[in-house]
């Protein structure tokens, strides 16, 4: 068994790697949004995962707009 192998990669355009880095800019304003207003609640568990998954969407947004920066 080879496990040399290459996988296969996903080539995407730049104007589509913008668009993706766009949408998880914007869902991770959403996220950081929602964990601002709800720190008024006492519920705990649900700020850390907000702030978990706005975490998250910071990392792939930055990885997509550098991965669209990358063909400049």
């Amino acid at each position: 068994m080879n496990i040399n192998k290459k996988l296969p990669t996903i080539r995407l355009s730049e104007q589509t790697e913008e668009k993706i880095a766009d949408f998880f800019y914007v869902g991770w304003l959403v996220f950081l949004g929602f964990w601002i207003v709800n720190q008024g609640d006492h519920s705990i568990a649900l700020n850390q995962l907000v702030l978990g998954l706005s975490l998250i969407w910071a990392c792939l947004a930055y990885y997509f707009n550098q991965l669209s920066s990358n063909h400049a």
